[in-house]
């Protein structure tokens, strides 16, 4: 008995229609497309999925997945954004609450500094993420010191001779037995980096 075997054939086709959608994938590095579907300065069909990524450094511009949407546009933003790291200690102030220390900003972020009484701003007060991930300028602040100009006995003071004082800090002088002081017995350390007054005789 010979048995007949008939093998039917069926093949499935997908039909995209004409008027299915396309959306253009344009971008730059450094960002990258880590699932290969979707090359930058190409098309792309209706619900294609692109899975992006940023390097260290940068943040990442919408979301990481994407898809070619029924109206021709990508379902969000595509991109790579410079971070720039901000490094400060106190007594500096970050005026404007937008770069707190130890943390990254985007580019363009502004920060705005100040010092308290007592210290002088190093660098600028405000400062800017620049496109090299660098900041605009340096952070700091400094203590105020003022110079103790050169003395000799028979007058008698707190702060050495020829040296130099912290802000606010207060120096006292005298003389020697047998001689009377000339002039103010203190002087203190002003914000404008001199003693107030000059010294006794």
């Amino acid at each position: 008995m010979i048995r007949l075997m008939i093998a039917t054939l069926i093949c499935v086709v997908l039909i995209i229609p004409d008027d299915a959608a396309t959306c253009q994938v344009n971008y730059s590095p450094p960002l990258s497309n880590t699932n290969n579907a979707c090359p930058s300065g190409m098309s792309i069909t209706q619900n294609t999925q692109c899975d992006f990524t940023c390097p260290t450094g940068y943040n990442q511009v919408g979301s990481s997945t994407v898809y070619c949407q029924s109206n021709g546009l990508l379902s969000d933003q595509i991109g790579c954004e410079i971070l720039c790291e901000v490094n400060y200690t106190l007594p500096v102030t970050n005026t404007n609450n937008a770069c707190p220390a130890g943390t990254n900003i985007t580019e363009n972020t502004q920060c705005d500094f100040t010092c308290p009484t007592g210290y002088n701003l190093v660098g600028s007060s405000t400062v800017y993420c620049q496109t090299n991930g660098e900041l605009s300028d340096q952070i700091g602040c400094e203590l105020i010191t003022c110079p103790v100009s050169n003395y000799t006995s028979p007058l008698i003071g707190s702060c050495e001779s020829n040296s130099t004082v912290d802000w606010s800090t207060e120096c006292t002088f005298g003389c020697a037995e047998g001689y009377l002081l000339e002039g103010d017995d203190t002087s203190s350390c002003g914000v404008n980096g001199q003693l107030n007054g000059s010294l006794p005789t």
